[in-house]
């Protein structure tokens, strides 16, 4: 039951809310933050009494907005990376429980996982849009090396025809004129 909730992507410098519900905040300077803690330990970060704990008594956002209690939970990629914290805040100190800590370490981790599907999606759409509008030569290779695929520029740069292209085996002489070894 805390009045403030957020969703945290960290970058080199600073803090980003992707969400934030009872605080007006966009962003804030990495240091500045008590999310830093968690995204460097990797691990849930809490603290009761922020004025009581020395990470946090002398910090200035903390001093100027009141806040009193932090729960800070890593959003991890697949691969263990930190990408920020999913965090409640509160104006006066508290406790929490185990089973408050692990329904939003349960919250982190679908929140992680939402994340990874957006950036995916991103990704996906960068590199589609990138396979159009490149000079450079890209072509999409199956398992066992044959062509699935090819950009235009590949037939403009290698002089094998698309539909020609695809179902090659990479790496073999095409023809006398042609090798791409």
């Amino acid at each position: 039951d805390c009045p403030v909730s957020l969703i945290a992507i960290m970058n080199n410098e600073k803090q980003v809310m992707q969400s934030c519900v009872g605080l007006e905040i966009d962003a804030v300077d990495r240091q500045n933050t008590l999310c830093q803690y968690s995204v460097a330990s990797g691990d849930v970060e809490i603290i009761s009494d922020t004025l009581e704990d020395k990470r946090s008594s002398d910090n200035d956002i903390v001093l100027q907005s009141g806040i009193r209690f932090y729960v800070g939970i890593p959003l991890k990629d697949p691969e263990g990376f930190v990408l920020g914290t999913l965090c409640v805040i509160d104006y006066k100190p508290k406790t929490i429980s185990e089973q408050q800590i692990n329904g939003l370490v349960k919250m982190g981790e679908a929140v992680a996982h939402l994340l990874m599907a957006n950036r995916k999606y991103a990704l996906a759409d960068y590199f589609e849009q990138l396979f159009h509008v490149t000079n450079n030569s890209i072509c999409v290779l199956d398992n066992n090396f044959k062509i699935k695929i090819v950009n235009d520029a590949f037939e403009h740069n290698i002089g094998i025809e698309v539909k020609k292209a695809q179902g090659m085996k990479f790496g073999y002489q095409v023809d006398e004129d042609t090798s791409w070894r």
